[in-house]
C-alpha cells in the first residue's frame, strides 16, 4: 500500500496482512500414474514380504518338529501353501512359479504366441527372458515390421539374450545352455524364462537322457528363485486329422511328467490363419480348454503397429473341427491288397456282405472289418 514518510514524499510498503492465495498446482497425469504404480509395487512387496515370513515360520516349525531342515510335515506345506496365491501369467495355461510347456507341429505359430505371452508377462512388471535358438534378429524384426517400415515397440521389460550357436555343438550342450540360463537369470533379476526350444538344445529329446537332465535343472531352477519357465517342443510326425494328445510330445510320457502345466497348438482344417489350443495338464487348477472346449485362435497382423500375434474368436469341440479333416483322409487311405479292394467296391455297389463273403471266400465277421477299416481313414487297422 502507498503510505506518506516522515518527510512527507509517498513511498509504497508492503501490506503484511494480506496474504496471497497459494497456487494450486494440478499433478500431471503422468505423475500420478508413477504413484499408483508405486503405491501397487509397495502392497505387492508387503504381501510378498509377509508371505516370506510366514514359510520361514513355517519350516522352522517343521524342522523342530522333524528334526531335519530337508524334511518337511504336510501340516508345513500346507501352511506355506496357504500364504501364496496363484498368480496367473497367462490364464490357466501358465502360472508363476511353473515349468510350462507349450508344443505344436512345425509353422504352426507356437513361436508367435510364445512371443505374445513374453510381452503379457512383461507388462505384469517383470523381467521375461526369451531364448531364441531358431530366428536371428534380422528375421524377428521383419516378422514384428508395420506397413510403414516400423519396428513394433516391445515392452522394456521383455529381454532377447544373444544367442551363441556354439553353445549347442558337442556333447553337454543342454548343460551348457542351462547354465548361462541360470547366470542370465542372476545377472538381470529376470521373473520369467521362455525357451525356443527343447529340440534345438536336445536333439534326441525322444531317447536320451540330455532332455529329462534339463527338465531337472529347470525345475530345480524355478523352486529356489522362483522363476517362472515356458519351453517350446516340437511334435513328431503325427496325423493331422487326429486329436492332439499327450503322445504327440516328443519325448511322450517321460517329459509329460515332468512339466507343471502343458498346453498344444493345432490347425483348423481348410483355413490359413485359424488354430486352436487345446490344454491338457494343470496341477494348480482345472483343466478349462479340453477336447470339448478347445479355444479358437485367429492369426492377425497389425499394420499400423507391427505386430503379429493370434486373437481369441471363441470355443470349439476338437472333434467337431477336426471332422473335414479326417473325412479328406478317410478317403486318401490307400487299400491294403487286392482282396480289400474288391470287398470295398461290392459293399460301395450295395452288395450284401454274406454274398461277399461267399464271393471272396472269406468268413462274414472279416468282410465287416475290410470295410470298416477302409472307412476309419490312415494308420487304422480292422
Amino acid at each position: 500500500m502507498i503510505e506518506r514518510d516522515e518527510n512527507g514524499k509517498l513511498v509504497w510498503t508492503p501490506d503484511r496482512s494480506v496474504r496471497p492465495a497459494p497456487v494450486k498446482r494440478t499433478p500431471s497425469l503422468r505423475l500420478v500414474d508413477m504413484r499408483k504404480k508405486l503405491l501397487e509395487k509397495q502392497s505387492e512387496e508387503k504381501d510378498r514380504m509377509a508371505a516370506e515370513l510366514k514359510e520361514r515360520e513355517a519350516r522352522k516349525a517343521a524342522e523342530r518338529a522333524t528334526g531335519s531342515p530337508e524334511v518337511n510335515t504336510f501340516a508345513a506345506s500346507i501352511a506355506v501353501a496357504r500364504g501364496k496365491k496363484p498368480v496367473c501369467l497367462f490364464g490357466s495355461l501358465w502360472y508363476e512359479g511353473e515349468v510350462a510347456c507349450l508344443f505344436a507341429d512345425s509353422n504352426v505359430g507356437k513361436s508367435i504366441l510364445a512371443v505374445q505371452i513374453g510381452q503379457a508377462v512383461a507388462e505384469l512388471e517383470r523381467k521375461v527372458l526369451y531364448y531364441d535358438f531358431e530366428m536371428q534378429d534380422d528375421m524377428v524384426g521383419q516378422r514384428y515390421m508395420s506397413d510403414g517400415g516400423e519396428p513394433y515397440a516391445f515392452h522394456e521389460n521383455l529381454l532377447r539374450p544373444r544367442t551363441d550357436y556354439g553353445m549347442l555343438l558337442g556333447a553337454r550342450s543342454a548343460q551348457r545352455a542351462f547354465e548361462r540360463i541360470q547366470a542370465d537369470v542372476s545377472a538381470t533379476g529376470a521373473r520369467a524364462v521362455i525357451i525356443d526350444n527343447l529340440t534345438a538344445l536336445c536333439p534326441q529329446s525322444e531317447t536320451g537322457l540330455d532332455a529329462t537332465l534339463f527338465l531337472f535343472g529347470l525345475k530345480d531352477l524355478a523352486e529356489k528363485s522362483g522363476v517362472s519357465v515356458l519351453l517350446l517342443a516340437h511334435t513328431p510326425k503325427r496325423d493331422m486329422a487326429m486329436a492332439l494328445t499327450q503322445n504327440d510330445l516328443g519325448g511322450s510320457k517321460r517329459l509329460f511328467n515332468f512339466f507343471d502345466s502343458i498346453f498344444a497348438v493345432g490347425f483348423v482344417p481348410g483355413s490359413k490363419d485359424m488354430r486352436y489350443l487345446k490344454q491338457l495338464k494343470c496341477r494348480l487348477g482345472q483343466v478349462r480348454f479340453d477336447e470339448n472346449n478347445v479355444l479358437l485362435m485367429e492369426l492377425r497382423k497389425d499394420g499400423d503397429t507391427g505386430f503379429l500375434g493370434f486373437h481369441t474368436t471363441g470355443n470349439g469341440v476338437e472333434r467337431e473341427i477336426l471332422k473335414g479333416e479326417q473325412q479328406q483322409a478317410a478317403s486318401r487311405r490307400p487299400l491294403g491288397n487286392p482282396l480289400e479292394k474288391i470287398v470295398v467296391a461290392l459293399r460301395e455297389n450295395g452288395v450284401k456282405y454274406e454274398v461277399i463273403a461267399q464271393a471272396c471266400g472269406i468268413s462274414l465277421g472279416t468282410a465287416a472289418k475290410m470295410v470298416k477299416a477302409a472307412a476309419r481313414g490312415p494308420g487304422k487297422t480292422a
